[in-house]
């Protein structure tokens, strides 16, 4: 009707209900957002914590390596050479780790025909020796030495030495007899400091003496007779500083092997 009362205004339900949408939209967007930043934040977190896992890696890794070549130095690697180089490593050389087993044929026995053959080329190189030795042939005896100045100018020798009897070389009773002459000559020009039986063949004889002659030379001596065949095996060394170059403890450990590689070596 005309100049009546104006149209009420139209409801804006539609547009509530689309900003409430758009909102609840919003919010999911933020949220989607909120949870895919830390997502991502975890996953910077992992990449920051991987150096840290892997220095911890590399710690345990050089860790093991170290513990593994402390376990013994023979298995670490490195070169004979070095490992066994100077008094501290040749004159403390025990043999090889398995102990040599003799085996000989029965009595009568007779002198090598090379007495530089006694020895294997692994107990020549550890004993600070290696080479070809001098051999000696006397007929009734036979004998071969080597000798070699380690770069730290400590001296090494080795000396073996076969008899049988002279005029009855297959007696038993007299090789006794050379036995007991060569036992009374040990270190006839040192004193005897260590000395005790040597359980290789019939009857034998350690003793570890020093020199009169040289300061700083120590010599370990093993005699050994088996039946009719003398054998006689010395090891010294003799170092500039004065102090004895052997120690008992490897002596009484080596020289049993040298006897056995030496009575091997019989005919």
């Amino acid at each position: 009707m005309p100049g009546g009362s104006p149209p009420p205004p139209k409801k804006r339900t539609g547009l509530w209900i689309g900003l409430g949408v758009g909102a609840v939209v919003l919010v999911l967007v933020i949220v989607g957002g909120v949870v895919f930043v830390g997502m991502l934040g975890d996953d910077g977190s992992d990449q920051d914590e991987a150096p840290v896992a892997a220095k911890e890696r590399d710690s345990e890794d050089k860790a093991k390596a170290d513990r593994e070549e402390e376990k013994d130095p023979a298995d670490s690697g490195r070169d004979p050479e070095s490992q066994l180089n100077g008094a501290d490593g040749f004159s403390t050389y025990r043999g090889p780790g398995e102990p040599t087993k003799v085996d000989i044929g029965s009595a009568p026995h007779g002198v090598p025909d090379d007495a530089c053959a006694a020895f294997t080329d692994e107990t020549l190189a550890g004993l600070g020796v290696e080479g070809d030795g001098s051999n000696v042939d006397i007929g009734d005896s036979v004998s071969c030495r080597w000798m070699n100045a380690a770069a730290d100018g400590t001296m090494h020798t080795l000396k073996v030495e076969y008899w049988v009897p002279p005029g009855d070389p297959e007696s038993t009773s007299k090789g006794k007899r050379v036995y007991e002459f060569k036992e009374a000559g040990i270190a006839t020009l040192g004193t005897r400091l260590e000395e005790d039986s040597l359980d290789v063949g019939d009857e034998g004889k350690l003793v570890l003496a020093d020199s009169s002659l040289e300061e700083g030379q120590t010599e370990a001596t093993a005699l050994v007779r088996k039946d009719n065949i003398v054998i006689e095996i010395a090891r010294g060394v003799r170092t500039d500083s004065g102090d004895p170059g052997l120690d008992y403890a490897d002596v009484k450990v080596l020289m049993p092997e040298l006897a056995r590689q030496a009575l091997n070596n019989v005919k």
